[in-house]
């Protein structure tokens, strides 16, 4: 269990590391961000600007009367709950959709300054629903938990597990090509599956998945957009749309072959048309009277082609 809170003097002994090395190591090793209250004699302001920089959310100076700390506790407490809970889903307690999209976006940045592989999973359960109208929310909720939990322990420090909908997950990996990012999400696909989900007396059940992969490459950018300045936003917003729409269209196609596999290809490489089926499934988008999924599927496509046809 991660602390919430650590309390920490800047000296802390003779022979032993300093408090901003102790900050540094910390975070180096959980690889997520931690929570400090700095506690220490020193009372130099150049100390509290290192200590506010390093995740330091207080700076104390002794003495401190125990009444003084103990709010002073209590009120970063409060207001680390409140930060949380604008980061991260309620339920599960891993991000929430929109801090995939603001990550996703900042990844996407970095590949403009040097560009490396980066690679986006989107994935969801296998007849959710069927499970909780049968066991009940509790117990979906338990699975959720308990999916979420699995994805968090044992992926990179690096990437970043979200709760994207209700069933829906996407994973974030930096510097991962598409064959690496297919193996780790298989493993741990696999792995969960060996799990018995015991939700009834006498029943048994296990939890199976469908996914889409893709994944940015410098040879991918020059293929869709490289007529295209990438340090320009609107371009990188365009890579985040195809990324996450790629990867969901590749899932909802293994969704319509039988569900419980992963999309075998980099789902950028079928943009637009993998954009074309998401943006026709049935639960993203209304169609309109006199139209079909063929009539919004092709008019889709021939709006990305007509985007990427403008800068070649």
């Amino acid at each position: 269990t991660l602390p919430d809170l650590i309390l920490l003097d800047l000296n802390l002994g003779q022979g032993q590391p300093s408090g901003f090395e102790l900050m540094r190591k910390i975070y180096d090793e959980l690889r997520i961000p931690t929570h400090f209250m700095v506690v220490t004699a020193d009372g130099d302001l150049d100390s509290a600007v290192e200590a506010i920089r390093l995740g330091a959310v207080d700076y104390l100076v002794k003495p401190v009367r125990p009444l003084d700390l103990s709010t002073r506790v209590g009120i970063a407490l409060s207001n680390i709950t409140n930060r949380c809970n604008s980061v991260t889903d309620g339920l599960t307690g891993v991000a929430n959709k929109k801090t995939f999209s603001e990550h996703l976006k900042a990844q996407v940045s970095a590949f403009a300054r040097a560009p490396q592989p980066l690679s986006v999973v989107m994935c969801d359960i296998d007849h959710f629903k069927r499970y909780n109208d049968t066991y009940g929310h509790l117990e979906g909720d338990y699975l959720l938990r308990r999916l979420a939990q699995h994805f968090s322990n044992s992926l990179r420090g690096t990437d970043l597990f979200a709760r994207c909908g209700g069933e829906e997950w996407g994973i974030i990996m930096p510097n991962t090509k598409f064959n690496d990012a297919l193996v780790t999400y298989q493993c741990r696909a696999f792995d969960l599956g060996q799990n018995l989900f015991k939700p009834q007396e006498g029943k048994e059940e296990r939890v199976t998945l469908s996914a889409g992969i893709a994944t940015l490459t410098p040879e991918q950018y020059q293929r869709l957009w490289g007529k295209r300045e990438l340090r320009d936003p609107g371009v990188q917003a365009e890579i985040v749309k195809a990324l996450v729409s790629s990867a969901d269209g590749g899932l909802y196609k293994v969704k319509q072959s039988g569900r419980q596999n992963c999309y075998p290809y980099n789902a950028l490489d079928k943009y637009p048309e993998l954009y074309a089926v998401w943006s026709s499934r049935p639960d993203k988008v209304k169609i309109p009277a006199g139209e079909n999924l063929s009539d919004v599927r092709q008019r889709a496509m021939k709006l990305v082609k007509e985007v990427i046809a403008k800068h070649e």
